[in-house]
């Protein structure tokens, strides 16, 4: 984080600590545009740095709303140009597609689990889980099954997050990086 830590985008009054989607996508719709310091911090407000040194987006119990940090970080460089800043974010998208393949993904249907990217209510979902006999609160993931949904939306918050970090890759190789043919002989 930049001068001030404490310096970020909150979800709203109470929260301590960003959330991911919410500090990713304030950062993507006006913030970078707005404070991009305060912008850049309210995304490594989500990441934290494992015990191996490695950089990855907070993990916690909405594993499908992790992803999106991606876009937001790939749209926070666009708008700054900092190249330090991309450097970084690669790795944690890197890091945390990673974990997030190996956990999430179904090879069966080629789409990752997890429950509709803006519905982490139970009442976002047309017909309530097997296991709903009794309440569980309002939060989605507090019912038995839904993290097994291949929602629409998730996924393509997961599209956007592989190409995010794609267009980070080729960023970060550079023009000099780049195969280049040789030049034909001078002619006589």
């Amino acid at each position: 984080m930049t001068d001030n830590p404490r310096q970020f985008v909150r979800a709203g009054g109470g929260y301590d600590q960003p959330w991911t989607r919410d500090a990713a996508v304030n950062t993507w719709k006006a913030a970078r545009l707005l404070e991009p310091k305060q912008a850049a911090n309210t995304l490594w407000a989500a990441v934290v740095k494992q015990p191996d040194e490695k950089l990855i987006v907070q993990q916690d119990n909405q594993q499908w709303d992790q992803v999106i940090w991606m876009t937001g970080a790939w749209n926070h460089y666009l708008a700054t140009g900092d190249r330090s800043f991309l450097s970084n974010a690669y790795q944690v998208a890197v890091n945390t597609l990673d974990v997030r393949r190996r956990q999430n993904f179904n090879s069966g249907f080629g789409l990752f689990q997890g429950p509709s990217f803006f519905n982490d209510g139970i009442a976002g979902y047309p017909a309530p889980p097997a296991d709903s006999t009794e309440s569980h609160g309002g939060f989605v993931g507090d019912y038995s099954g839904t993290s097994s949904i291949m929602a629409l939306s998730t996924n393509a918050v997961y599209y956007s997050a592989y190409r995010s970090a794609a267009l980070m890759a080729a960023a970060l190789a550079g023009p000099a990086a780049r195969p280049t043919r040789s030049a034909p002989p001078p002619t006589r």
